[in-house]
């Protein structure tokens, strides 16, 4: 079974064939998003892509941000505006996005079976352990999220969105292009700050606690989903940040990376992870 691996990212479309071992059969391919960016004009971004990695497939993944529900996009942030993110939303844009079926578009177009999912959700489960309550957040283009229980993925937490300091979201205070203006150091104690304070309730609560934790490399006998092999390169998409994304062993791999592990004492068991690059 090969699997077609598409990350659709605010910045850069990715793509890469995996085999059923999650090994790479090619180079991953990368062109720069562009905009404005309509469903139809991401659609056929795709279908390049796709050749462009001169590999065959079976089957295709699709992570993409935004508010994904069984592969139609309810809202995404980066798509509806007229030259990229963190500028004005076009009102056409906007309502050719809202309840847009990528996944059967993408499959009618490439023809082959087609699952559409959010990024973050899409890289979560390819490092997920698939035990316990587990946390993933992804930092790129913005933040993103992932919320899973025994290795089954929850509703979605758009933590994105939500008010995080001097009147700002968290998009607007931790993607990467305020990485590239402040520098890596302040915008690492940033996201330390912001991963203390983010408001998911009770969901999130037991896994941010005020003080820090050991950092520890990922559990290289993690228990993968059934769409496993597809999930590397989607991860790979993230760009900002200190460290760069490898899952575990069977669960897919990115070429030199790591991912940020934090483990919960009281849980006995990695509860959350943030994955960046």
């Amino acid at each position: 079974m090969r699997t077609l691996a598409l990350d659709c990212g605010g910045t850069g479309l990715k793509a890469i064939v995996l085999d059923a071992a999650a090994e790479p059969l090619c180079e991953r391919v990368r062109v720069r998003t562009p905009y404005p960016c309509p469903p139809e004009r991401l659609v056929a971004e795709l279908v390049e892509l796709a050749a462009a990695t001169g590999t065959p497939y079976n089957r295709v993944s699709v992570g993409l941000p935004g508010a994904v529900r069984r592969g139609v996009v309810l809202a995404t942030p980066h798509y509806v505006t007229e030259t990229g993110p963190h500028t004005p939303a076009r009102p056409d844009l906007v309502e050719a996005w809202t309840d847009f079926d990528v996944r059967a578009a993408v499959e009618a177009a490439l023809g082959a079976p087609t699952r559409a999912v959010n990024d973050a959700e899409l890289a979560g489960l390819a490092v997920i352990e698939g035990s316990g309550f587990e946390v993933v957040l992804t930092l790129g283009t913005g933040l993103g999220c992932a919320l899973f229980d025994e290795g089954r993925l929850l509703p979605k937490v758009e933590l994105s969105l939500a008010p995080f300091r001097k009147g700002q979201t968290y998009d607007e205070q931790l993607g990467n292009h305020v990485r590239k203006r402040i520098g890596a150091d302040h915008w690492s104690r940033r996201v330390r700050r912001g991963r203390r304070r983010a408001p998911a309730g009770a969901a999130l609560g037991p896994l941010l606690p005020g003080r820090r934790r050991r950092e520890t490399p990922p559990s290289t006998s993690a228990r993968t989903s059934r769409w496993s092999p597809t999930q590397s390169a989607c991860a790979a998409g993230s760009r900002s940040g200190t460290a760069r994304l490898r899952a575990p062993d069977g669960a897919g791999r990115v070429p030199g990376g790591q991912a940020l592990v934090r483990r919960d004492p009281r849980l006995g068991r990695t509860s959350a992870r943030t994955l960046t690059r």
